[in-house]
């Protein structure tokens, strides 16, 4: 027995070694945090190694461990809006949204959009468009089949740009009322 979860140590480490950035990124582009993201990872390890006994099949490992990052990810994307709007509720203060530049505040609003897709959607626009993922590498590690990798994101993305035209009209009125 010793043997066994010696060997499957080994077969861990390597596999964290390997994909040890994809994992981080798939968790910091769903979170963006970093603390929040290497929580995610830490996660997963933990369940996989909870799951040892199911996960002898190295070659799964990989896929299985995304799959994890990116629903522990979801899970805390959830947990965080479930917290704000219960501080929006109480009569906390919203999150100002600040930026300097032009580009800082797009890119905020578009991170922003991001988070008011459903969860399915804003999983697949965020493997497919923000980390480059093919669309069979996203089925896979999102156990979704390809036709539905496909409607996901055509229907993520017409939501985002419908959620961004709202805000560069609101953009343009702040401006011309100053």
């Amino acid at each position: 027995m010793a043997r066994i979860e010696a060997d499957w140590h080994a077969v861990l480490a390597a596999e964290v070694r390997r994909s040890a950035r994809l994992l981080f990124r798939l968790a910091y582009n769903v979170l963006r945090d970093r603390a929040a993201a290497e929580d995610a990872c830490q996660h997963a390890l933990l369940k996989a190694w909870e799951e040892r006994e199911r996960l002898r099949d190295p070659p799964v490992l990989r896929s299985w461990l995304a799959r994890v990052v990116v629903n522990e990810s979801l899970r805390l994307v959830r947990r965080r809006n479930v917290e704000r709007k219960s501080l929006q509720l109480a009569g906390g203060a919203a999150r100002a949204v600040a930026g300097a530049s032009v580009e800082s505040d797009v890119r905020e609003s578009v991170l922003l959009a991001l988070e008011q897709l459903p969860e399915r959607s804003k999983a697949v626009v965020t493997l497919r468009v923000m980390q480059g993922l093919s669309g069979n590498e996203t089925a896979e590690l999102l156990g979704l089949s390809a036709g539905e990798v496909s409607r996901q994101l055509h229907a993520g993305m017409e939501q985002l740009r419908a959620l961004l035209d709202d805000w560069d009209a609101d953009a343009v009125m702040t401006r011309d009322d100053e």
